[in-house]
């Protein structure tokens, strides 16, 4: 709509394309289900190359080279290319993560250090990774972090909101008696359901034992493949990045 000084509205069609450049980790707000922005990451090996550059420009300001592009644009088949299907490129999972409210953030700087960290006056357990965890727990941990964050009152959630978000990516559970919890796994089994659940991907490194404990869960991966290749019946199974780990056997009896 447009709606000039003085003069009554009128409608136009919006052809307008934005295409934006930026040095900043964070560019653009992105949920989980983003489909308006398409990011990517820019290789910066071509910095402080002045041939490369005034080849390329000299090759933007020559006629024919302009002809020959206009022309493979004009007859480029793009009858199947789909505007709304977004490619899901590392630069939008960053930006997701950039974009994540203070609940996943909070669990992201949790994942990364490793446990859920409390006041010291109230800690009860050593700073390691608990793969049960109680609400009343997690709720003391996020308000730390709100806290130690500085965050104002209109970006923290409530319990009963943190509650529902957790429930999203994590099983609920009757602890004992009648305390409440969720189950969380292991470490790493916690990140690749936090990473499904975001569509983000957190580059954090484990330790020998929790790669290995990824490996023995191998078989509870979302995304397993399952391929059988005769006579040889090669048995493979591959896992995608949320296992962190691939196995592969090979001439397996099926029976």
């Amino acid at each position: 709509m447009i709606e000039r000084k003085g003069i009554d509205a009128i409608y136009q069609d919006n052809y307008l394309k934005v295409f934006m450049v930026t040095n900043n980790d964070y560019a653009v707000p992105a949920s989980k289900d983003e489909r308006r922005y398409c990011v990517f990451d820019v290789s910066n090996t071509r910095i402080g190359d002045k041939c490369y550059f005034n080849a390329l420009n000299a090759a933007c300001n020559d006629k024919a080279i302009q002809s020959a592009f206009l022309f493979e644009m004009l007859n480029r088949d793009i009858s199947n290319f789909k505007v709304s299907a977004i490619p899901e490129s590392q630069g939008l999972k960053d930006q997701r993560l950039h974009s994540l409210k203070s609940p996943g953030k909070w669990l992201v700087d949790s994942f990364t250090q490793g446990y859920f960290d409390v006041p010291r006056f109230d800690e009860d357990e050593c700073k390691t990774w608990q793969q049960e965890v109680s609400s009343e727990k997690l709720y003391k941990s996020y308000k730390f972090w709100c806290d130690s964050n500085k965050l104002g009152q209109y970006n923290i959630v409530n319990k009963n909101l943190l509650g529902r978000y957790l429930s999203e990516i994590f099983t609920k559970k009757k602890l004992r008696g009648d305390i409440r919890g969720f189950v969380l796994g292991s470490l790493m089994r916690a990140i690749g359901a936090f990473e499904k659940y975001e569509r983000v991907s957190l580059d954090i490194d484990f330790d020998t034992d929790e790669k290995q404990d990824g490996i023995n869960l191998l078989s509870d991966c979302a995304n397993d493949v399952l391929e059988l290749e005769t006579p040889d019946f090669h048995h493979h199974i591959s896992c995608n990045a949320n296992a962190r780990a691939n196995v592969t056997y090979t001439n397996c009896n099926l029976n």
